[in-house]
């Protein structure tokens, strides 16, 4: 044994003769001084100590003599939940770097190569074969210090099980390499990690992705039905990989960290597409990503599946066929006021109309449709795409939302010169969207003679099938409901189960609030005062009320009375 490491050593010093990190000379000094003080310290340390050359060079070169991989270790190459593998007594002492496991192999970084017994040691303290890998005692002690043994941390094989992502595919370009941040994103763990990350929330019907840094830790978070909920905590220090791959898939500029970025991505799972929306903006404790999840089959519905009673079904398809005027669907942020908007249009789609949409951004293609997207590269916003749109003789437009008085103004005239205008504004009911239209400096009579209907929507969360039982609510929710004019013989509510995350809900279902107006109530549109006194004509009128609408919900079994208070924030004494 002493022979070969003899044998050893004068190759290492060989090796860094042939490399030019040391002469023949240094080396001999070196050999000298070890034998003077007794070979207390290894031939490398010493040459390093004397400044001949660095421990890199020292490592590159006992890797090469003892034929194993040379790496350089950092804090994002390791897998911190193996360092619990091993006692932190024992890697202090010995200066060894567990960095991560596949199946039954756990590759180990070494400063000492030659101590095969501390191989077969590990072997037998952590019950898996070793891959030995040589790194420098400095990388592996920096490593070391910058990771303590956490059961916060977690190994990216045990989250990921075995063929898990085999139906996943990323659809990216090839970009270039901007340094060590493209280098830190294309390790394989980071990889594996995004790309779950991703398959994992669509899977899980999530429509958000948050990625969300502190000062010492890293939360990850999905929006499922409505509400976030934490999914996992990665360690933190791969924070900074984790947001540069998504921005590599996005194709956005990885090496700017200072400014928000946007951009798209576009994975295969399960064989049908989905299109995630990345938005980057820096925080106080780094870059936050926010993911909005596009699935085209989820926004890609009938009419018939939006929820609707029979009535209201009937009086929008009514609605719709009308051959100009302007049609609004209403509703806070999130509620899904697009996907109501594609499902009319879906509904009219036929050869002999000329549908075209004004879209920021486009969320999904329908064949048939002429869609275009808002060029704000040039200066463009709504309204000047929707000129540009009017001139490709539309019959139909379908505009995603009006932000401003010009657009708002140009799809009131666009409604009353022969065209049917399909668009969203965000207000809390139906009849309000009348005076959000003079907010927007719409005169009251054009907007009377335009305006076909309003449909306004919230999404509640149904009940989970798999957990739903029947209760009894309070005698306060009771009464309310008693003096509403509606009767409910049995009420259900989700207890909460595995296939529900213990949340008593799975999926969502829109209530309805349809405003059609007649002659009578256009007469008050164009002599309105107040939004109470339109709402008030509104439901003399026969407009039922969202919260009539939920009840109808709930007296179906779909979800649970809580919810439809909750929605339509009605107070219960």
């Amino acid at each position: 044994m002493e022979q070969a490491t003899v044998e050893n050593k004068t190759q290492l010093g060989h090796l860094l003769v042939s490399q030019g990190s040391v002469t023949e000379s240094q080396v001999q000094e070196a050999l000298t001084h070890q034998q003077e003080t007794g070979h207390q310290k290894l031939l490398g340390e010493i040459l390093v100590e004397m400044g001949y050359c660095t421990e890199n060079d020292v490592a590159a070169c006992l890797a090469l003599c003892f034929d194993v991989p040379y790496a350089k270790v950092t804090p994002r190459l390791c897998d911190p939940k193996v360092m619990e593998l091993l006692p932190r007594e024992f890697m202090d002492e010995h200066g060894v770097l567990p960095l991560f496991r596949v199946h039954n192999m756990l590759t180990v970084a070494v400063c000492e190569p030659a101590n095969l017994f501390q191989m077969d040691e590990i072997e037998q303290i952590t019950g898996y074969k070793v891959q030995m890998v040589c790194a420098t005692t400095k990388d592996i002690q920096a490593t070391l210090r910058a990771y303590s043994p956490s059961a916060s941390v977690f190994v990216v094989d045990d989250l990921i099980e075995e063929k898990q992502l085999d139906h996943f595919k990323v659809v990216e370009n090839s970009v270039q390499d901007t340094g060590h941040l493209a280098e830190e994103a294309s390790q394989h763990s980071v990889i594996e990690l995004v790309n779950y990350i991703l398959c994992d929330a669509v899977r899980n019907n999530a429509s958000d992705i948050h990625i969300e840094p502190d000062e010492n830790s890293l939360r990850i978070r999905y929006r499922v039905d409505g509400k976030l909920y934490e999914k996992m905590r990665p360690p933190h220090p791969m924070h900074a990989a984790i947001v540069s791959r998504l921005k590599i898939m996005a194709e956005l500029d990885i090496a700017q960290r200072r400014e928000a970025q946007e951009g798209s991505i576009r994975i295969r799972v399960d064989g049908h597409s989905i299109d995630m929306r990345l938005a980057v903006m820096p925080g106080n404790c780094g870059e936050k990503a926010a993911i909005r999840v596009v699935d085209p089959k989820k926004l890609l519905l009938s009419l018939e599946s939006l929820g609707f009673t029979i009535e209201n079904l009937n009086r929008v398809k009514q609605m719709i066929q009308a051959p100009h005027g302007l049609i609004l669907v209403t509703g806070p942020a999130g509620n899904g006021k697009n996907t109501a908007l594609h499902a009319m249009i879906a509904e009219l789609n036929r050869d002999d109309i000329n549908i075209c949409t004004v879209e920021d951004p486009i969320v999904c293609n329908i064949v048939g449709i002429n869609q275009f997207e808002v060029n704000t590269t040039q200066g463009g916003q709504f309204a000047h795409s929707l000129q540009q749109v009017l001139r490709q003789d539309p019959d139909v437009v379908m505009l995603s939302e009006i932000r401003d008085d010009e657009t708002a103004n140009l799809a009131v005239q666009s409604a009353l010169t022969g065209t049917l205008v399909f668009s969203t504004l965000c207000t809390q009911d139906a009849p309000s969207a009348i005076t959000r239209l003079m907010d927007h400096q719409v005169a009251s009579y054009l907007t009377s003679d335009a305006l076909i209907g309003i449909l306004a929507q919230r999404l509640v969360r149904k009940i989970c099938p798999n957990c739903k039982i029947s209760h009894e609510p309070p005698r306060s929710v009771r009464r309310t409901i008693q003096e509403m004019g509606v009767e409910i013989s049995a009420y259900y509510h989700g207890t909460g189960c595995k296939h529900c995350r213990h949340t008593g809900f799975a999926g969502r279902i829109a209530l309805h609030e349809l405003f059609i107006p007649d002659p009578a109530i256009k007469d008050s549109i164009t002599n309105v005062t107040t939004a109470s006194d339109l709402r008030e004509a509104a439901l003399q009128g026969g407009m039922q009320p969202l919260v009539l609408d939920g009840l109808e919900k709930v007296r179906a079994g779909l979800i649970s009375v809580d919810e439809v208070l909750r929605s339509v924030q009605l107070k219960v004494d």
